[in-house]
């Protein structure tokens, strides 16, 4: 992960970039957290050394990415908002905790294995 910083006349914004390869095995790119703008980042981060905060913050993930340790889920809840009637707001999210498990065995690997030792597509 990196920091992506978009600079425009009035603005600077910040977001952290996810990179990863697709299905063709092409390099892409997504966005992981978007951060805000300068004052954003100063509210969170704090007015000193804000830049090198937010690259440890960064370093962290990449550190949990690297030991194969689940990545924080950001939710973010208004409770004062009213939930509009017969709008189902449920979802299926059952597989979630069966991926410690397959990163633990190493099932990922083995599969890479397979697929290249007989050269499968998907």
């Amino acid at each position: 992960m990196r920091l992506k910083k978009t600079v425009t006349k009035s603005n600077t914004t910040y977001c952290i970039i996810m990179d990863y390869k697709n299905l063709n095995g092409k390099r892409s790119t997504s966005v992981f957290e978007a951060l805000g703008n300068d004052n954003d980042l100063v509210k969170r981060f704090g007015k000193e050394n804000t830049m090198n905060k937010v690259q440890e913050y960064i370093n962290s993930l990449n550190k949990m990415i690297k030991e194969n340790k689940e990545l924080p889920v950001k939710l973010l809840l208004d409770p004062n908002k009213q939930i509009e009637k017969d709008v189902n707001r449920t979802f299926f999210s059952g597989h979630i905790f069966l991926r410690k498990i397959y990163y633990q065995l190493g099932i990922d690997k083995i599969c890479e294995e397979i697929k290249k030792k007989y050269h499968f597509t998907f």
